[in-house]
């Protein structure tokens, strides 16, 4: 059920947004929500934000939701155990009661364990009258790459370097030809 977390790689792209969240959000015990378009890189920034030490869980694992709905107590003591404290949930928003829960669960544990949320533009929709979390969390919204995260792409990567171009989101379809070429003229430049 807990995936498990690695270090940073030197694959990885540091984000922007990893910074704030930590100092704005997590070292003040807030918790740290991080919305954003799809495969914009909320999961894989959240991993490297927990960095090998706390737990992730995702919402479409069928085993956390059963805890997650029947005791959630069992995450805190699971985090609560390890030398610094991280929960990380991505996609928990899918649950109808997710905000009850998670203030609760924030309520008794948020000054003990560094909450990370992360899930899909929908988080923004929570922020509007009666939000029962309202002071416990800081929102950050998560974009693709920008051109300063994508100069730390090596030239040499050409597949790192087409997501950029194409608006960096993986998974596009561009004419490899066109890629090469605005790759070797920006090198050029």
């Amino acid at each position: 059920m807990q995936l498990p977390i690695k270090p940073r790689t030197l694959q990885m792209l540091k984000r922007s947004l990893e910074h704030p969240v930590i100092e704005l959000a997590l070292s003040r015990h807030k918790m740290a929500f991080i919305s954003g378009p799809s495969q914009c890189g909320k999961t894989t920034m959240a991993k490297a934000i927990l960095c090998g030490e706390g737990i992730y869980y995702n919402w479409d694992n069928l085993k956390f939701r059963k805890i997650w709905n029947s005791s959630p107590e069992l995450m805190a003591e699971t985090a609560l155990a390890k030398k610094v404290p991280q929960l990380g949930l991505d996609e928990i928003h899918k649950y109808k009661f997710w905000k009850r829960t998670l203030k609760g669960f924030f309520d008794e544990y948020g000054d003990k364990i560094q909450i990370l949320v992360t899930g899909s533009a929908r988080l923004n929709i929570y922020r509007k009258g009666g939000d029962s979390l309202m002071g416990r969390y800081l929102l950050f919204r998560l974009h693709p790459l920008s051109f300063a995260e994508a100069l730390q792409i090596p030239p040499h990567d050409i597949q790192r370097f087409s997501n950029y171009i194409e608006g960096g989101f993986p998974k596009q379809n561009l004419d490899p030809q066109i890629i090469k070429s605005v790759q070797t003229n920006l090198i050029k430049f």
